[in-house]
């Protein structure tokens, strides 16, 4: 018996030592920088942790998530323009849930280089009207199952709406889910296809615990998205999934050029697309298509 508690123990730390959170090509604050930009820096030793410096992009950086848990970054995140941040979390399970970042802080991140989440979630609770991400955004999920999440926890967090979402996902691989989350977003253009990529006030399918509720809280709201690009229409085509997912609803709002919907019924729920300046809404000629969709011009 002792034997076996010796091994329990020893499994648990060398578990708890391998959960960590590392970047490459980033500064922190207060850290000597590592000999060469490639090499990885260790910004978090342990999940739950909060680091409140800021953090500096010196090229495509990745920040890797070893093992599971959640790490807070309530600094600035920053970089010159073109630089991307890329998030890789091996272990976070095939809806991204078990492992991510949590964007806090009462300062914007002012890198403007694509976000990209190959695995894990990124969850975007800056103080309201407080930019977390600002340029364009992609999802991606990984042959061997893992899948990527982003998620909104307060009003505003994309700036101006000057980026657009897109998905990458690997038809046997894990899912690339977005959650508004009850709150009001702006983005350039939505690209999605592919029957594992979905966008959702708060998707009914994912696990219901994970990420847990007390650092990504759950809120029971209407959630608005408004498309802003002028040169770009939105499309959501294949067998992807754009739906409220709640009974508060969703909210689209067409400020640019148009949104297409090539889509089955049954994976479009509850959601309401209003037209904008000179935006409209496409929606395919098959009977019954358009599912619970309803298009509404306003005065």
């Amino acid at each position: 018996m002792r034997r076996i508690i010796f091994h329990l123990l020893f499994f648990a730390l060398c578990h708890r030592a391998t959960a960590q959170l590392t970047c490459t090509y980033c500064t922190l604050d207060n850290a000597t920088p590592p000999t060469h930009a490639s090499e990885p820096q260790q910004i978090l030793s342990a999940s739950g942790g909060v680091f409140s410096g800021n953090i500096t992009l010196t090229g495509n950086s990745e920040f890797v998530i070893a093992g599971t848990g959640n790490y807070t970054l309530s600094g600035v995140i920053s970089g010159a323009p073109g630089f991307t941040l890329a998030l890789s979390a091996p272990s976070a399970g095939a809806w991204g849930q078990d492992a991510g970042l949590i964007l806090k802080g009462s300062a914007p991140n002012t890198y403007s280089g694509k976000t990209i989440i190959r695995s894990g979630f990124i969850a975007c609770y800056k103080d309201e009207g407080k930019t977390a991400i600002a340029g364009d955004i992609t999802l991606q999920t990984s042959a061997s199952g893992t899948g990527s999440g982003l998620w909104f926890c307060r009003h505003g967090q994309l700036g101006e709406g000057n980026g657009t979402l897109s998905f990458e996902t690997m038809p046997q691989g894990g899912t690339a889910v977005v959650n508004l989350n009850g709150t009001s977003q702006s983005l350039y253009a939505v690209k999605m296809g592919g029957s594992n990529a979905r966008f959702a006030n708060l998707d009914p399918d994912m696990p219901p615990s994970m990420p847990s509720e007390e650092d990504v809280p759950r809120k029971s709201e209407k959630a608005v998205l408004t498309l802003t690009g002028a040169n770009a229409g939105s499309v959501i085509e294949g067998d992807s999934f754009f739906r409220s997912g709640s009974d508060k609803g969703l909210d689209v709002k067409v400020q640019g050029k148009s949104l297409k919907i090539n889509n089955p019924a049954e994976n479009i729920n509850n959601v309401t697309s209003s037209r904008r300046r000179t935006g409209y809404c496409g929606c395919p000629a098959t009977p019954g298509a358009t599912g619970n969709l309803t298009p509404q011009t306003p005065p």
